[in-house]
Parts: structure tokens; C-alpha cells; sequence
């Protein structure tokens, strides 16, 4: 059994190239086949064959096949080291570790809320009880045109929620007597006693005494007498009238005549497009982009299935690190087609 080429050396690649690698240079050594064909190149190519190129090619992109190459004609190659794995008790020691930071900072975070909390609850209920002993006291006064002054008795109010929760609150009542002072008294006496029991204050009462007013005539303003005006008359005035003028119309006259037209001369013989002789073809599973200029960026004047038949330009750039090049299709259309999804026509 002899020994097989050398496939590296045939595409131009050291034994550790990529699969990347191996694509580019199978797409750069047999483009100067499909251009030979479009040219009709009688000389012949110096280098590998394009046998050569699509066994060596086959072999080395195919993960399976390659690997049994290199295992038979370079058994000194180094084989990538297996990718190193952690051990799923690492993640849960890990997870857990976390979990147990986040429970005991949520347990801080409400130990120090708590006493915050509670002190500030009772500094509202101690403004509250103090808000509702101001309010019990209250007089009232009679308007200033009453002969008599309006006594009012505030009536009593009841304390309770605005007190400690310790103690038991007492009913306030608050009098006012107009005479003796205009400013309410209010008094409030907490106890601890839980047998104390609120007393209910009588409701206010008040005496408002009116005295009758004397009605008085109103005075009668006098009535004054429009005297009329003579008015003059205004005077005619006489307005003088244009008088009418004889204006000529004019006489019709026929328009020219209008020129003929000159039937328009017989249309030239065209020439016979040459038959279509495809190069190459789409040879991807699925259908790709014909672009209107070399690269991703340029916009699609629409898709190509399978199987689609193709005549190479000559034109070819390189875009994006891909090759392009430029193809007419069947029906006169062209555009550019990525490399790497077209094959020749064989």
C-alpha cells in the first residue's frame, strides 16, 4: 500500500490549521480553475490539480476523516486537550454561599429598621394626643350687630388613641364664660387606672336674643323731563352719471393650420443575444442573496435556490475577509454571489 499525498501540502496549510483556514485556501487554489474555464485557457496550470484539490479538500473537511489522517501519516501532531469541566458540587457550594449572604443581610437590614419604626410611631401618637387636647376648648362670640352676647358651651372630647397604649384615657370638658375670660381652658388628665370610666359631657347650649328693628321710609328722588331737540334736515346733493362709450369688437380670425406629424421611422433590426453558457452554479441547501455590490451591506435584488445556473464575469473582490464575485444570470440579470456558495458546472 503506498503512501497518500501529502493533502496539506496540496492546499498550502500547516497540519494545525483550523477548518477555516482549510476552506479559505480550497476557495483561493481552485478559483483558477473556474476562471480557466470561463476564459478557455489552453496552457496548462501549474501546481496541484483540481483532482487534487477537492480529495484533499474531501478528506481534510471532514472532522472524522482528517482525524484518521493524522492519525495514520502524522502521528507526532498534538491532539487539542479536552475541555476541563466543574464539577456540579462546586455550582451548589457556590449557590448556597450566596443564598446565605443575601438571608443574613436581609436579617441586619430589619434589625435596624424595627427600632426606627417604633420610635417614630410614637412620636405621631404623642402629636396626636397633643392635637386633640388643643382642640377641645372653644367659644363662640355673637355677631357684633346682636344686643346680646352668644354663650356657647364647648362640648367634651374624648382622648383615646392619641394616649400611650399603657394608659387609659379620661374625658376632657372644657367650659368658657364669656365674662370672665375669652381664652378656652382645656385639661386633660391621664390615668393608669383601668377602672376609670369616661363621663359623658351635656351638649351645648346657647341664647341668642334679638332685638325688632324700627322700619324707615325710604326718600323719593324726583323725576326729570327730557325736553326734544329739532333736527335739520340734510341736503341733496346731485351726482353727475358717466356717460357710455362705443367700445369696437374685433373680428374672428381663422387659426393657422396645424402642421402633420411625420410617421416615426421603422424600428432597427436588433441583434440576437449570444446563448447563455453557465459557469457556475448555487450550490448551498438554502436559497441565497443576489447583491448589487460585493459584500453583506449591499442590497438583495432577490433570492437564488438551488441549483441555480450561473456565467461568471471575471470581476471578483474581497469583502467582509470572503471572496465575492460577479455573476450574470439567465434571464440578464447580474449581481454578486459569495464564493463559498457557488460550485463549478460539471
Amino acid at each position: 500500500m503506498g503512501r497518500e499525498p501529502d493533502y496539506y501540502a496540496i492546499l498550502g496549510v500547516e497540519p494545525t490549521a483550523d477548518a477555516g483556514a482549510i476552506d479559505a485556501a480550497y476557495r483561493g487554489r481552485s478559483l483558477p480553475f473556474r476562471v480557466g474555464q470561463l476564459r478557455r485557457r489552453t496552457d496548462e496550470t501549474t501546481g496541484p490539480t483540481q483532482e487534487g484539490l477537492e480529495q484533499a479538500y474531501a478528506i481534510l473537511s471532514n472532522p472524522q476523516s482528517r482525524l484518521l489522517y493524522d492519525k495514520i501519516y502524522f502521528p507526532d501532531k498534538p491532539q487539542p486537550a479536552p475541555r476541563r469541566r466543574i464539577p456540579a458540587w462546586v455550582w451548589g457550594l457556590t449557590a448556597a454561599w450566596i443564598a446565605a449572604i443575601v438571608v443574613v443581610g436581609c436579617i441586619g437590614i430589619r434589625s435596624r429598621i424595627t427600632p426606627d419604626e417604633s420610635a417614630i410611631g410614637q412620636i405621631v401618637r404623642t402629636a396626636t394626643a397633643g392635637m386633640a387636647i388643643g382642640n377641645a376648648g372653644a367659644v363662640a362670640t355673637a355677631p357684633p350687630s346682636s344686643p346680646t352676647p352668644l354663650i356657647a358651651t364647648a362640648p367634651a372630647v374624648t382622648v383615646a388613641a392619641a394616649l400611650p397604649p399603657t394608659a387609659t384615657a379620661t374625658t376632657v370638658m372644657s367650659t368658657a364664660t364669656p365674662p370672665a375670660s375669652t381664652a378656652p381652658t382645656a385639661m386633660a388628665t391621664p390615668t393608669n387606672r383601668p377602672t376609670d370610666v369616661p363621663i359623658a359631657a351635656p351638649a351645648a347650649t346657647s341664647t341668642i336674643t334679638v332685638g325688632t328693628p324700627t322700619p324707615t321710609q325710604a326718600a323719593t328722588a324726583p323725576t326729570a323731563t327730557v325736553q326734544p331737540t329739532a333736527t335739520i334736515a340734510p341736503t341733496s346733493t346731485v351726482v353727475p352719471q358717466p356717460t357710455a362709450t362705443v367700445v369696437p369688437i374685433p373680428t374672428a380670425t381663422a387659426p393657422p393650420p396645424l402642421p402633420t406629424p411625420e410617421p416615426p421611422p421603422p424600428p432597427a433590426p436588433t441583434e440576437a443575444p449570444p446563448p447563455f453558457q453557465p459557469t457556475d452554479r448555487i450550490g448551498t441547501a438554502l436559497s441565497v442573496n443576489l447583491r448589487n455590490g460585493p459584500g453583506a451591506g449591499y442590497g438583495s435584488l432577490g433570492l437564488l435556490p438551488t441549483g441555480t445556473q450561473l456565467r461568471a464575469t471575471g470581476e471578483s473582490a474581497y469583502s467582509g475577509g470572503q471572496l465575492w464575485r460577479r455573476f450574470v444570470l439567465r434571464d440578464g440579470r447580474q449581481g454578486w454571489v459569495r464564493d463559498l456558495d457557488v460550485f463549478p458546472v460539471r
